[in-house]
């Protein structure tokens, strides 16, 4: 994905669009002379892995979709609301259900990446790729996540400071991995 890793990080926003992504996606394809690959991928880069399968399903020899659902980013947030398990996230209590920190970037996103994010690289990355806590069980599974609550908490980190990375769990990338993709974040930042 354009800007994580040595790839270049443009500030026009239009460049993250959804179209100019899933386009950069079928050019790479392309450039590598093959008619269709294996797609794997998390998050956002799902978002828009599930776009090109929708739009370009030739393009698709498998699918592999992580944390985000298929078709989720083109279909938006009040598709992803629809799919909320309301027994977990009760309506009144969790309107957008685990979905909630997807509301409060949509409405505080300068603030977010300015305060939150970009100042706290390797903070964040250690939380995103953190290990399961210990005592973790599958009954946890039935318990609302920490997503849910972004907005009323004002923010990531309830409206107070980042935890110093220090006093995180070591993450689950190998050291050297770990350092080489938080120095590459801090280049192109989030």
């Amino acid at each position: 994905m354009p800007g994580y890793g040595d790839s270049t990080s443009r500030r026009v926003k239009s460049d993250y669009a959804l179209e100019a992504l899933v386009e950069g996606m079928r050019a790479l394809l392309s450039g590598n002379s093959r008619p269709a690959a294996i797609w794997v991928a998390h998050d956002w880069g799902a978002g828009v892995a599930s776009s090109l399968a929708a739009h370009h399903p030739d393009m698709i020899q498998a699918l592999v979709l992580m944390a985000i659902p298929y078709r989720s980013a083109e279909l938006g947030l009040e598709h992803l609301v629809s799919l909320v398990d309301r027994s977990v996230y009760p309506e009144d209590e969790c309107p957008f259900g685990n979905w909630d920190y997807m509301a409060y970037y949509e409405e505080s996103f300068e603030k977010c990446m300015a305060e939150q994010w970009d100042p706290n690289v390797e903070t964040l990355c250690k939380l995103l790729y953190a290990p399961t806590p210990p005592g973790t069980t599958s009954a946890d599974a039935s318990k609302p996540v920490y997503t849910a609550n972004v907005r009323k908490n004002g923010g990531l980190f309830a409206g107070g400071p980042a935890p110093p990375p220090e006093a995180l769990p070591t993450p689950l990338l190998a050291g050297d991995v770990f350092d080489t993709f938080v120095q590459a974040m801090k280049k192109t930042e989030f």
